[in-house]
């Protein structure tokens, strides 16, 4: 029974949202996320892990804990952008191809996370690269074009570069089971990590995320920043776990995470596009969560491998329902622009707190979800075994992250919600209840996941014993120095909002990075010169 509800998760987003394309009800895609959530609620209540073998093909999945984490926000997000969609898709044209797309997609980054080889998840990762690439390029634009483009690109090298690393260790060892490949060559993890590293939007490939989540529609911009990128991170930190050398490959991982949690909040700062603004905060979040895996992979720091997963679910609640709240924005000012669009308390009406929530879990507010993952991570740096001149330099960055963090969703709450529209005089159009209601539930999650963690901590402490490593018999999430460093954070956010307001730092016009910037850079460099 319990293998049948592992193929039925599997299966089910693609039938379902097959269904919905065809009879045009939207209705469907709801059924089919709900019914997902019952079959996953049953393998949570299944003793055993369940592994489930394909009889033609040699993969394998399964419903070990973080798999299954993964998977139930997956479908969470799922359900809610499917009531969100029976609004939001009416203004959009060719929804029968979206909705097909967008089911192949949340079944292969459901694959992803149920997948017990490194073939099983690169069969999921591959299903969801091609149908995600339908959603970026779903708007017939030119700059959805040229980001679909690199987004095929950037693609194909993650695919190319996984096919040879794959192939090579799967010459080597006979297996691509996770539990048949420990002591992974240095090199091979590396390369490995590389090509998921490209679909989670790390530095220095993380350009195609802020300009492929603007263009496509916001149920797509959610799904692409709230779960597709975890299946890059979910890959890297399988690789961490089975990699030799793991102290250098653990200090690699982790100065990578400082670049890309640093470059990421800098440039949301500077960003007028709301969407774009948060796609930075998707890269500077990923910095977070490879910092996690990398605390995990240099010592088996139970709590990094802890707080990179949780903040995993977590990111993928939170930002999956800042980018619809930013769909409810176009359709009621028809602009995403920060400064243009104020006033939305006024068509979300009194479901405006609810509204609120996720930039407060984002923000790491104590009595949200974000408070608790970056509790965990923080902590796990505290005790991490670094040396000195490292430890102290992830420290400094891990709080002025915060305090960007902080600052820029100040910015977002206050222009989105409560600034005066600048230059607008009709009334704004009142958000959906079905808009309400999708963004709601994962407000709701974002609420609940920070108040009652137990179940998700008890969770990762069953995967981490499972792995080999100790998690801590008492952890303090609410103690003194706990809040005491939230507070200032807070604070120093705070200050610094007001700084950048008032010098104008906010109205800076950074480069955007493009495919067409990066090949005039080649072609104009002095190597490409001399070659000439």
């Amino acid at each position: 029974m319990a293998s049948l509800l592992v193929v039925y998760v599997l299966l089910a987003p693609m039938i379902f949202n097959a269904l919905d394309a065809k009879s045009g009800k939207r209705l469907y895609s709801i059924v089919g996320s709900f019914t997902s959530l019952l079959a996953l609620a049953g393998l949570w209540l299944t003793k055993d892990p369940v592994v489930v073998s394909l009889p033609i093909l040699p993969l394998s999945y399964g419903s070990q804990p973080v798999g299954l984490l993964l998977a139930s926000v997956t479908t969470l997000v799922w359900f809610a952008i499917s009531i969100f969609s029976q609004q939001y898709l009416r203004h959009e044209h060719d929804t029968d191809r979206f909705v097909r797309l967008f089911g192949f997609s949340v079944a292969g980054a459901t694959a992803c996370f149920l997948a017990r080889d490194f073939l099983a998840l690169f069969v999921g990762f591959e299903l969801m690269t091609l149908a995600s690439h339908g959603l970026v390029a779903h708007d017939p634009t030119k700059e959805a074009q040229k980001a679909a483009h690199l987004y095929h690109s950037l693609g194909n090298i993650s695919s190319v570069i996984l096919i040879v690393g794959l192939s090579i260790i799967g010459f080597q060892r006979g297996s691509l089971n996770f539990t048949s490949l420990n002591n992974m060559p240095l090199w091979i993890a590396l390369l490995l990590s590389f090509g998921f590293a490209i679909k989670a939007g790390a530095f220095p490939v993380q350009f195609w995320l802020p300009n492929a989540h603007p263009v496509a529609p916001s149920p797509g911009s959610a799904l692409l920043s709230g779960i597709l990128i975890k299946t890059g991170a979910y890959g890297i930190l399988q690789v961490a776990s089975l990699a030799a050398a793991p102290t250098t490959y653990g200090i690699i991982i982790i100065v990578i995470a400082l670049i890309t949690m640093s470059l990421g909040v800098v440039m949301a700062l500077l960003q007028h596009n709301a969407k774009r603004m948060l796609a930075y905060h998707s890269v500077s979040q990923m910095g977070y969560i490879l910092l996690g895996i990398g605390l995990w992979a240099f010592e088996r720091n139970a709590l990094g491998f802890g707080g990179a997963v949780f903040h995993m679910l977590n990111h993928a609640i939170f930002k999956s329902a800042l980018f619809l709240i930013c769909g409810s924005a176009l359709l009621a000012a028809k602009t995403t622009d920060v400064y243009r669009l104020g006033s939305m308390r006024k068509a979300f009406g009194i479901a405006t707190p609810l509204m609120l929530l996720p930039a407060l879990g984002i923000a790491g507010i104590p009595g949200f979800n974000g408070y608790i993952s970056k509790t965990l991570l923080h902590s796990a740096l505290a005790h991490a075994h670094l040396s000195h001149t490292l430890h102290k330099v992830a420290d400094l960055v891990f709080i002025l992250v915060a305090f960007g963090t902080v600052c820029s969703f100040t910015k977002f709450t206050w222009f989105v919600f409560f600034a005066d529209r600048k230059g607008e005089r009709k009334p704004q159009k009142r958000a959906s209840k079905a808009e309400v209601i999708g963004i709601g539930l994962l407000s709701l999650a974002t609420l609940l996941l920070g108040v009652f963690p137990q179940p998700v901590l008890k969770a990762l402490a069953s995967e981490v014993g499972y792995l080999g490593a100790s998690w801590p018999a008492h952890l303090h999430l609410y103690d003194g120095h706990a809040l005491e460093s939230a507070g200032l954070v807070l604070g120093g956010g705070l200050i610094l909002y007001v700084v950048c307001y008032y010098t104008g730092v906010f109205h800076l016009h950074p480069p955007q990075i493009t495919l067409e910037s990066l090949v005039h850079l080649v072609r104009h460099s002095p190597q490409s010169k001399k070659a000439k």
